[in-house]
């Protein structure tokens, strides 16, 4: 459970981008999602024809 360590470059760099990104354009919270880019992508086709909604994740 948790990051790879060999992915810690990676993980800073892009979090760092993101937060200049987001304080660029004004955005002061973000939304994490604890599903993966292809959760995501299913949820988002599958919820154009039809009229899914998340669950919420318990805490």
């Amino acid at each position: 459970v948790g990051l790879d360590p060999r992915r810690a470059d990676v993980i800073l760099a892009g979090a760092l981008l993101l937060r200049t990104i987001a304080r660029r354009v004004g955005i002061d919270s973000l939304r994490v999602s604890d599903r993966g880019i292809r959760w995501g992508l299913f949820y988002e086709r599958a919820s154009a024809s039809t009229s899914l909604s998340p669950s919420p994740s318990p805490v």
